[in-house]
């Protein structure tokens, strides 16, 4: 059995963002198809930046890691920069999910479907915040976007 990295450990052993937020401007739950963990997360947005994120995981050490690293990662940056991208929607999941691997740096390869399910539970929860919002053409994007998550969990290749 593989030793998990020194990164993965300090992020699971003293994760950085874990716990709700009362009255949150959004609210995300993703079940993994995989290995059925759960991650939720919550967001405070305020001028159009993510001004908290926060989760709770039941899951493995590298779920929870992931978590952590990406609502670090999250904070204090503009939607529209995490929601840009060039050709395709499907960026930015890459982006997310790339920022969580540069984070925890080598992640063993039968854990691969882990760092999909924090971007698609903050997607799902800025998505809400679109909808309260009554924003319909962003939360309409968002949605677009969510459509391209579920191919990441069964990545064989990065």
């Amino acid at each position: 059995m593989k030793k998990i990295n020194k990164k993965v450990l300090k992020y699971f052993t003293h994760p950085k963002n874990k716990g709700k937020i009362k009255n949150p401007d959004g609210y995300g739950k993703v079940i993994n198809p995989v290995c059925g963990d759960m991650t939720e997360m919550w967001i405070k947005v305020e001028k159009e930046k993510i001004k908290d994120a926060k989760f709770e995981t039941l899951g493995c050490a590298i779920l929870i890691a992931a978590s952590s690293a990406l609502t670090q990662k999250l904070k204090k940056r503009e939607i529209k920069k995490i929601l840009s991208y060039k050709k395709d929607r499907k960026e930015v999941v890459e982006k997310m999910i790339k920022m969580i691997r540069k984070e925890l740096g080598n992640i063993p390869r039968r854990k691969w479907h882990c760092p999909p399910a924090p971007p698609e539970a903050f997607l799902k929860a800025l998505c809400q915040y679109y909808e309260k919002k009554r924003d319909k053409k962003k939360a309409r994007e968002i949605k677009a976007i969510l459509k391209t998550v579920k191919k990441y969990y069964y990545v064989r290749k990065w």
